[in-house]
């Protein structure tokens, strides 16, 4: 999964970093990435951020969490061989190739806890299909940088949590699209992910949550 927040050039990073008390229902993976816990049992996350290496533990609310089983979506393995193998040596002629291996597999997984998480609040999943327009907020730990030199080249996968905002410009499939924009446009505390951040949560506000 993707990266930590890369974020505004004008606007100091300390606007940016939250405790991470703030979103306790985070889950840090065992390498990098991030994954958001959806029900007492589980956690949702990327599916390319748990593989590699055997996921035993995932870290809630400062909490080791034993890992009973990962859940891939059918073919998976394969698709994702595929568009690593195509993402080797990217260019403009063969990035069609790429976007169509990445968007012909299902990125996500779900982690099954051996025991039930009791003492965070697992986080709503968003089921409307309106996501297009609204402004989400992204959470994540990972590599960060700013909008004028794009991701800092030895910024760690795994660092301080930090909190921005965008605005979804397209929802199609299992993907939602943004942009991190630089005119007047963009909001306040804009930002996009950056390398580690993978599987970290996209977050709506609905009915007051």
């Amino acid at each position: 999964m993707g990266p930590a927040i890369v974020i505004r050039p004008n606007v100091p990073d300390s606007r940016y970093l939250i405790p991470e008390s703030v979103f306790p229902a985070l889950a840090d993976l065992l390498g990098e990435g991030q994954g958001t816990l959806i029900a007492p049992h589980w956690v949702v996350t990327a599916a390319h951020a748990t593989q590699g290496y055997s996921l035993s533990m995932v870290r809630i609310d400062g909490k080791w969490r034993e890992v009973s089983h990962v859940f891939l979506y059918p073919g998976f393995k394969e698709e994702y061989h595929k568009a690593n193998q195509a993402a080797e040596h990217p260019t403009l002629e063969n990035w069609p190739v790429i976007r169509s291996a990445m968007e012909s597999m299902h990125n996500i997984a779900l982690i099954e806890l051996s025991k039930p998480v009791e003492d965070v609040e697992p986080v709503a999943l968003y089921l409307a299909p309106d996501e297009e327009g609204k402004i989400v907020e992204i959470i994540g730990k990972g590599a960060t940088g700013n909008g004028n030199v794009g991701e800092y080249p030895h910024s760690p996968d795994r660092g301080k949590l930090r909190r921005a905002y965008n605005r979804i410009t397209k929802a199609h499939g299992q993907f939602l699209d943004y942009r991190f924009d630089c005119d007047p446009e963009a909001l306040p505390l804009e930002g996009v992910l950056g390398d580690g951040d993978s599987g970290g949560p996209v977050l709506i506000q609905a009915d007051g949550e």
